[in-house]
């Protein structure tokens, strides 16, 4: 357990070749805007668009407070190079009994099918079984988001069951199914 709050004691900035996975900040909001405004982005969330700054910084505020009462981390996926804001990945839902946390993640739809969030989770995924020391990960996906299905299997996940009406669309108010998926530490490092 006592490796596991590590995370929380000063913000891990992870780093690839090409990208950064940093605190989010302010200055971010027109990046992150075109992210949650996005219909598409946003299909498989169960939530509605952010339409304005305003909420963006009030969700920022969020992300940042829930960073600082240990409940979650949450990177925003930058270039190196210019420090662009593409998307967000996070380690939420921690068990420290069981050595366990689930990955969520969204990136800006002009990036996708780039391989973008294959390097960045794939650092995360690292991050949590070499350093934090976690034994498990599962990520909870929408069952008709293949792509982020196929993203999860390519690096190691495998689907364990499904949720039956889990979760509460807020679009369509209906409840929805999620798939889970799992990965344990024992299974080769993902490249």
């Amino acid at each position: 357990m006592i490796v596991i709050i590590q995370v929380f004691e000063k913000f891990p900035i992870l780093s690839g070749n090409v990208y950064n996975l940093r605190q989010v900040k302010e200055t971010d909001c027109k990046d992150i805007l075109d992210i949650y405004s996005d219909n598409d982005t946003v299909r498989y969330e169960g939530m509605n668009t952010i339409e304005s700054i305003d909420k963006v910084k009030n969700y920022i505020e969020f992300i940042n407070e829930g960073y600082n009462k240990k409940m979650f981390v949450r990177w925003g996926i930058t270039y190196k190079e210019d420090d662009k804001l593409l998307g967000l990945i996070s380690l939420h839902h921690f068990d420290y009994l069981n050595a366990k946390a689930e990955v969520g993640y969204i990136l800006n739809k002009k990036y996708w099918g780039k391989g973008i969030m294959t390097r960045n989770l794939s650092l995360v995924i690292n991050y949590a079984f070499n350093e934090l020391k976690l034994h498990r990960l599962e990520a909870v996906i929408h069952p008709a988001n293949i792509a982020s299905i196929n993203l999860a299997e390519r690096l190691g996940f495998t689907i364990e069951g499904v949720k039956k009406e889990c979760e509460l669309n807020l679009r369509t108010l209906n409840y929805e199914d999620r798939l889970i998926m799992g990965r344990v530490k024992k299974m080769k490092k993902v490249s």
